[in-house]
């Protein structure tokens, strides 16, 4: 069992408040929606296949049930253990594991700025820049990504620089 600083903690460095957390929370569901539901558009929507994105502030924690998998949006490497920023449970081809997790480090996302090809945010994010939208998208997006994985989609770009699922 592990402890994860949640996403709120990680706001600050990312020069957001505490009233941005819902904001901020609807951006990255409303990412991982449109990223999913466009994926499945153009593979054509097969009809056996259902899928609900909840989240931990409007729904209840449905983890344990049969078939919920689940993505955790939080945390350091040294709270995980595990050095990356994001890791799903596994590759799935055929999603015949319906209850798997993912998980998003936020720590290195969150990391002061380093220049360009830095995986902190805070590389990309400008005085003029929106940052709400910004963070909310790229979270959104590496969440989608991860979900991908246990969705059964091989990474595309099996070097570093990974695109999305």
């Amino acid at each position: 069992m592990r402890t994860l600083s949640p996403l709120r903690a990680f706001l600050g460095r990312w020069g957001l408040t505490n009233s941005q957390l819902d904001p901020l929370i609807g951006r990255i569901v409303r990412t991982v929606r449109e990223n999913i539901r466009r994926d499945m558009l153009d593979a054509g929507l097969n009809p056996d296949f259902e899928l609900r994105i909840l989240n931990s502030r409007d729904d209840p924690d449905r983890w344990g049930d049969p078939n919920v998998s689940r993505v955790i949006v939080g945390g350091t490497i040294d709270q995980s253990g595990i050095p990356t920023i994001g890791i799903a449970q596994s590759i799935d081809p055929g999603n015949f594991g319906t209850e798997e997790s993912a998980l998003v480090l936020l720590d290195i996302l969150s990391d002061p700025p380093a220049g360009f090809g830095d995986p902190s945010l805070n590389s990309y994010i400008g005085p003029g820049s929106y940052r709400l939208g910004f963070i909310g998208r790229a979270v959104g997006n590496i969440v989608s990504h991860e979900a991908g994985h246990f969705f059964g989609n091989w990474p595309s770009d099996p070097g570093y620089g990974q695109t999305p699922s």
